[in-house]
C-alpha cells in the first residue's frame, strides 16, 4: 500500500516550504506506483484522491483496476477532522482547513475519477457498510488475495 500521508509527512520532515507537500506527495506515489506496475507488482493507493486526477485513469490503464471509496456525511467527517488533529504530522493544517474541505466535499470534488473497473463505496457513518469482511471479501473476489488483509482505513475523507 502507497499512503499519500506517508509520502506527504516524510516531505514535510525534509523540505523547509511545505506549501506544495500535498501535490509533490501525489506526485510521488503516482511516480512509484507507475514502477510498480510497470514491474508487474500490484499495489494499493491510499488518499484523499481528487476526481480530477488523471494520472490515476492513466494508472489504471496499465492494470486490471478496482476501487474502494470510503464515505460518511460531512458532519461526522469534520467531527473526525477535528478530532484528529492533534494526532497529525504537524505540518498538515488544522482548523483552517474546514472551509476547504466543506467546499470540496459540497462540489464532490473527493473521489477517484471514472474507471473501467468496479467500485465499492463503503459509508463509515457508524462503522462500515458493508462491513469490513465483506470488503475484505469484494476485494479477495477481484484477485486482490495479496492485499485484502490490508483491510480499508476508515479515515474520514479518503477515497480508496
Amino acid at each position: 500500500m502507497i499512503s499519500k500521508d506517508a509520502i506527504k509527512e516524510a516531505l514535510m520532515e525534509q523540505l523547509p516550504d511545505q506549501a506544495g507537500a500535498g501535490e509533490a506527495a501525489f506526485a510521488v506515489q503516482f511516480a512509484i506506483a507507475r514502477e510498480l506496475l510497470r514491474t508487474g507488482n500490484a499495489l494499493i493507493l491510499e488518499g484523499a484522491f481528487f476526481r480530477r486526477q488523471r494520472e490515476i485513469v492513466d494508472l489504471a490503464e496499465q492494470a486490471e483496476t478496482f476501487a474502494v471509496e470510503l464515505h460518511c456525511p460531512i458532519d461526522v467527517l469534520e467531527r473526525r477532522y477535528v478530532e484528529r488533529i492533534g494526532q497529525r504530522h504537524p505540518g498538515h493544517r488544522g482548523l483552517d482547513a474546514l472551509p476547504d474541505l466543506r467546499e470540496r466535499v459540497a462540489n464532490d470534488v473527493y473521489g477517484v475519477p471514472p474507471l473501467a473497473g468496479p467500485v465499492l463505496r463503503v459509508d463509515t457513518t457508524e462503522g462500515m457498510r458493508p462491513p469490513e469482511t465483506e470488503v475484505v471479501e469484494w476485494v479477495r473476489s477481484r484477485g486482490g488475495e495479496r492485499s485484502a488483509s490490508a483491510a480499508p482505513r476508515t479515515s474520514p475523507h479518503r477515497s480508496r
